[in-house]
């Protein structure tokens, strides 16, 4: 049966370095919790250590969270408004939407914090519809605007420099000015921020700082490596050998358009000793996981099985035995909000 391992303790660490690194700034550190789906023992684990913001995309998570915390909503969708959002701050970049919210049957002023455009290309006001976009927000009954956000690397993967963050509190500041407005958030997104952070190079100004990926994954996405200070060994994936065979490699046509390893390097007749494990790529994409143990290779999946190669592996695994993965953000997060019957989470936590 496969299963996945959640190491608190180690979540943890990463959560009270990132906070550390946050204060020394200036900032609030807020959690970004939608890669576990945001899984009510993890968060009720980082709350209890120190976890005081926590930011999602889906709020419907957040029904089994502890009420102590401040929750935040990325870029709200329309269909969310049928019912109370369970939110403190709301991510909006769409007047129709602040509308609808503005007429909400329940009577709550939710605050608005307003996404701007900076070159990550997902969600944002682009810069040259700002002002405009400011002058009929701000209209807007029964909604509070308490400030913007950016984000950086999130979509496009690219590393931010300290030019592209203080171009944005510059723009904030034109846009203040301009509209007479003074916005008390300033909110910056993106675990590709983690160079800048640790070299203290965050803006003054800039008072709340989102990260999800270094903490849960000890990665910056930006550089695509390790991020040294922080734990790796948070989430490991487990899954079962349902069957070894040892197959004949035939002919090298036999493989062209899968996802073999060097299929033009295998001889004739090759003979390669496979393994079937069971999960597939409805559990989570086999080009997002990394084998731990060294010798094994994956070769490519189907929805409910995928296919190893332990050929040039030392141990000799046998059905029932299990392998092993690391994971990438994507994984993560097919993996955490996978309906798959048979995964199972096991939480592990030397403080019980």
């Amino acid at each position: 049966m496969a299963r996945i391992f959640v190491h608190l303790d180690n979540i943890v660490k990463n959560l009270k370095i990132a906070k550390t690194m946050c204060k020394e700034c200036g900032a609030e550190l807020i959690v970004v919790t939608k890669c576990c789906g945001s899984d009510s023992v993890i968060l009720n684990h980082l709350i209890e250590n120190g976890a005081d913001m926590i930011a999602e995309s889906h709020p419907g998570n957040y029904k089994n969270i502890n009420d102590s915390i401040t929750k935040t909503c990325l870029l709200t969708r329309l269909s969310a408004l049928k019912e109370k959002i369970p939110c403190d701050y709301l991510f909006i970049s769409e007047l129709e939407i602040l509308k609808k919210l503005s007429n909400s049957p329940f009577s709550k002023i939710y605050q608005v914090i307003i996404p701007v455009e900076v070159g990550d290309m997902r969600e944002g006001v682009p810069p040259e519809q700002m002002i405009l976009f400011m002058n009929q927000a701000m209209k807007i009954k029964n909604i509070n605007i308490a400030g913007f956000s950016a984000n950086f690397g999130c979509f496009t993967e690219l590393s931010p420099d300290a030019g592209r963050v203080d171009s944005f509190v510059r723009f904030i500041n034109h846009i203040a000015e301009t509209v007479d407005f003074h916005p008390k958030i300033l909110s910056i997104g993106g675990s590709s921020l983690w160079p800048l952070l640790k070299a203290n190079k965050i803006p003054e100004q800039i008072n709340q700082i989102r990260i999800g990926e270094a903490i849960f994954l000890g990665k910056d996405p930006g550089l695509n490596c390790p991020i040294q200070e922080l734990c790796q060994d948070t989430f490991i994936l487990e899954s079962e050998i349902i069957e070894i065979k040892k197959k004949y490699i035939k002919s090298k046509n036999y493989f062209k358009g899968s996802p073999y390893p060097d299929p033009d390097h295998l001889k004739q007749e090759d003979i390669r000793r496979q393994a079937v494990i069971d999960i597939g790529y409805a559990t989570a994409p086999c080009t997002e996981l990394i084998p731990i143990q060294s010798g094994i290779k994956i070769i490519g999946s189907s929805q409910d099985y995928m296919v190893i190669d332990l050929t040039d592996f030392e141990k000799d695994l046998s059905v029932g035995h299990t392998v092993k993965f690391s994971m990438t953000y994507k994984a993560l997060a097919k993996v955490m909000t996978s309906d798959n019957p048979e995964l199972e989470k096991s939480y592990i936590s030397l403080k019980g």
